[in-house]
């Protein structure tokens, strides 16, 4: 096996890419909770996440008034959306409080280029459990429907969240009946916080998910009801035997779950409407004027663009009405462009509308275009700030444009370049002797140098033994698998967990020892284990795990339980590749 000159471009490319990528985006460090309210005892996850930057010498919290119920695990991740690509390290931590009351996790901090970034401080509540909710009637498992808000006006983005509440775990969420949403315009977010979190309920301790996010747009004004939902889940059946540990699927049994109806009050908007509203709703627009000629003649078209930009549904935004003096002649506006896009679960939008304009006499000339939006937030029409445009006018010889519309000469949307009026003859211009000569007589020897160069280069390079890279490599190849199974732990898929990290820990075995086909079981993992020379104690650790993923199936496991036995996993590793 040879490296090749084409593996080190490689690298050096995604190293450029990445460092492109944080150059791109904001750099920006935050704590994280999946709990603001936790039940004495109870366990919650806290997370700090470094975005767009490449960071060292992580430092936590002490903790104080918690009990650390894991080591801090580290993950990484990227992702592009819309074009924009997004990097982010995230350091997770389990805790379990101590007293109750109001308590603080105080900063983290981190290194970014010499450069000390702290999070802010988070607290979360903390109260006594409840005995009566040990004994009421409250549902394991429910639907909520939750609005971002319950009163709107027509064109108002309104997030509707499906959030499901549910003790222990549950396998799988399948939406079977759900409403057409009539009344609405309703679009599906695709980015949302899809987490699993912790929340309190009557005393009673939940995880929470929510599983969709719809934004909806009510098209008139009136009570507008949202049907309820029907859901699907598959909750691990408690105490089940399982013929086989290693098996992606565990015994489950299938519930149905129904959220409640949720009534919408849609106002109509307050009047009076002003002649300049655009149809716009949402909590900032703003509004780009460019001319492509400030100076022109009586002879001539002006040609302006305006683009609305801002929240939203831009469906419902109309071309605004441009209201000039007689000294100008305004035609009816194009649609030239129409774009949408989603930021952070707020659908976003854009139009643009190209006018053209005939002015009747020369002159200076100062246009203040007016445009309006309503904010729900304020309850209000406001008017979208702009530029003051100046135009130019002088005589043409016509004089005057009077009731006929041109012909339009400007088909491309701005930024524009001045058209040519004017036709310039090119000589042309003799070849031997250029610039462009010489490279083409240049280029090609070089190549041929580069090549010459690269071959001898392979020739030269030592054989590298495949097996002895293998093994170096597996320690390596464990810990990316381990990834997927930390994945499976941070949802609460323990079954899934126990499964995959059984078939890490076989896995790393085979690597090592280059062992192919069916050569290695259960049966001889300990004894390559033994002949490899490995320590006593390092073999006992290791069957250990297997031999606690093969009984988890058919015991209770906690997320503690899970979460040790990751950790140790990890360790065991280490011990034995030292």
């Amino acid at each position: 096996m040879r490296k090749s000159l084409s593996t080190y471009l490689i690298v050096f490319l995604l190293l450029f890419w990445a460092d492109t990528i944080q150059a791109q985006q904001p750099v920006t460090f935050e704590a994280v909770s999946t709990a603001q309210q936790v039940i004495l005892g109870k366990n919650f996850q806290v997370s700090f996440v470094l975005k767009n930057a490449k960071g060292d010498q992580f430092k936590a919290p002490s903790f104080s008034n918690f009990k650390q119920l894991s080591g801090i695990n580290s993950s990484f991740k990227s992702s592009n959306f819309n074009g924009q690509w997004e990097t982010s390290t995230t350091y997770s931590v389990y805790l379990s409080p101590q007293k109750e009351g109001v308590l603080t996790i105080g900063p983290a901090s981190i290194k970014v280029s010499n450069k000390l970034y702290k999070t802010k401080p988070i607290k979360v509540r903390v109260i006594k459990p409840d005995p009566s909710s040990q004994t009421n009637t409250q549902e394991d498992y429910f639907l909520k429907l939750i609005p971002s808000t319950f009163e709107a006006v027509p064109g108002q983005q309104i997030n509707l969240d499906y959030k499901v509440y549910y003790e222990g775990a549950v396998d799988r969420f399948n939406i079977i009946n759900e409403s057409n949403y009539d009344g609405f315009y309703a679009h599906q977010i695709r980015r949302f916080d899809g987490i699993q979190r912790q929340e309190v309920v009557n005393g009673k301790q939940y995880n929470t998910k929510i599983i969709k996010r719809l934004a909806l747009y009510p098209q008139q004004s009136g009570d507008i009801e949202i049907p309820s939902v029907s859901l699907r889940i598959a909750v691990p059946i408690q105490g089940a035997a399982n013929n086989s540990p290693f098996t992606f699927l565990r015994p489950t049994e299938s519930k149905v779950i129904n959220s409640d109806i949720v009534n919408i009050k849609v106002n109509p908007l307050p009047s009076p409407v002003p002649s300049t509203f655009t149809g716009a709703v949402g909590n900032s627009f703003n509004a780009r004027i460019q001319v492509v000629n400030n100076k022109a003649t009586t002879d001539d078209a002006v040609t302006m663009f305006v683009t609305l930009e801002g929240e939203g549904d831009v469906n419902r935004v109309i071309a605004p009405e441009l209201v000039l003096s007689d000294t100008f002649t305004v035609y009816e506006p194009d649609l030239v462009d129409e774009q949408s896009g989603e930021i952070n679960g707020v659908l976003y939008g854009q139009k643009m509308f190209k006018y053209i304009i005939l002015p009747k006499y020369a002159g200076e000339y100062d246009i203040v275009p007016e445009f309006t939006y309503f904010n729900p937030i304020e309850n209000q029409f406001e008017s979208i700030p702009t530029d003051t445009i100046h135009l130019s006018i002088t005589r043409g010889v016509n004089n005057a444009n009077v009731n006929v519309k041109p012909v339009e000469e400007v088909k491309e949307i701005p930024p524009l370049n001045p058209l040519k009026t004017s036709l310039t003859i090119i000589q042309p211009k003799q070849f031997v002797g250029t610039l462009l000569f010489y490279l083409g007589i240049l280029i090609p020897i070089l190549l041929a140098i580069v090549a010459f160069l690269y071959k001898n280069y392979i020739n030269n390079l030592p054989e590298i033994d495949v097996v002895e890279e293998k093994r170096k490599n597996a320690q390596k190849v464990a810990k990316q698998r381990l990834s997927t199974s930390k994945d499976l732990l941070d949802k609460g898929d323990y079954r899934s967990f126990y499964d995959n990290l059984s078939k890490v820990m076989i896995g790393y075995v085979k690597d090592k020892f280059n062992i192919t086909g069916s050569k290695l079981s259960k049966n001889n993992v300990e004894q390559h284990l033994t002949e490899s020379g490995a320590q006593e104690e390092h073999i006992q650790r290791f069957m250990s795990i297997l031999h606690t993923c093969e009984r988890a199936v058919f015991a209770m496991k906690t997320e503690g339980d899970a979460q040790q036995l990751y950790n140790d996993a990890t360790q065991v590793i280490v011990d034995i590749e030292m």
